[in-house]
């Protein structure tokens, strides 16, 4: 994977933090994450906040599906 800096997209960054998520062992995804967040603040600022929800609260298609359904 690429060294999160080297993203110049929200969505690039955030299609790599899930594969990161996914893929990266513990040490080296608390590394990716932790790059990336710093990367965030500094280049998307906006975006910090949907990229934490992220990770530190991931949900399942069911979750949202669940959560659409109680707003409805």
């Amino acid at each position: 994977m690429q060294n999160p800096f080297q993203y110049k997209t929200r969505f690039g960054l955030y299609r790599a933090t899930i594969r990161a998520m996914d893929e990266l062992s513990t040490t080296k995804r608390a590394w990716w994450i932790r790059q990336a967040l710093f990367h965030c603040d500094r280049e998307f600022p906006d975006f910090s906040e949907q990229l934490r929800e992220l990770i530190y609260r991931p949900a399942t298609l069911e979750d949202l599906t669940r959560s659409n359904e109680i707003k409805n």
